[in-house]
């Protein structure tokens, strides 16, 4: 452990600091995986109730923050 009266010198200071924006980094990096991830599980379910409706069922589609009525067919529908 230092003692009070010693300082920590400015290069090792800078790594520091260096340390903490990584960290800070990652945690954000983390955060964005993670809500990447719940979309992709969102976007799974949704595409396995589109595959198990009928053709000529009436699904919804986003068209940015409004629905659009439309039929199974209208989608595409990628593997």
């Amino acid at each position: 452990m230092m003692s009070s009266g010693k300082q920590i010198p400015p290069w090792l200071q800078e790594q520091i600091m260096k340390l903490q924006q990584s960290q800070q980094n990652l945690q954000s990096i983390m955060t964005q995986k993670q809500q990447l991830e719940l979309e992709q599980i969102e976007s799974d379910k949704a595409l396995d109730e589109i595959k198990n409706t009928n053709n000529d069922e009436i699904v919804y589609k986003f068209a940015g923050s409004i629905l659009i009525k439309s039929n199974k067919k209208d989608f595409v529908v990628r593997n």
